[in-house]
């Protein structure tokens, strides 16, 4: 089975306490390859922990990398459906734990 080249959008404290242990242990099925959020004190250190990979602040600009086969969608509640549609609508597959939205 080929690894899958991951995006990570929002790397707030779910990313800092569950998923970044989680995919670093995993890197032989998925492979946190670019990053996205707006603090830049997260890019920073994602940056450093990652080198070489993407990290950027426009969550458009993460979607746009071709080589992404999935994002996962870290972002607030208020975020997840309007981040989550995007990465659809530009033929990625999604990953979220978090509800879509706090309402229809």
């Amino acid at each position: 089975m080929k690894s899958v080249k991951l995006g990570v959008i929002g790397l707030g404290l779910i990313w800092q306490r569950v998923h970044r242990a989680i995919l670093t242990e995993q890197q032989a099925y998925f492979v946190p390859s670019a990053f996205c959020d707006l603090s830049e004190e997260r890019r920073q250190a994602t940056s450093a922990e990652f080198p070489g990979a993407p990290v950027v602040a426009e969550y458009r600009e993460l979607l746009a990398m071709p080589e992404l086969e999935v994002i996962q969608v870290l972002t607030p509640i208020a975020y997840n459906a309007p981040v989550a549609r995007a990465a659809l609508e530009a033929g990625k597959d999604v990953i979220m734990e978090k509800p879509i939205a706090r309402s229809v």
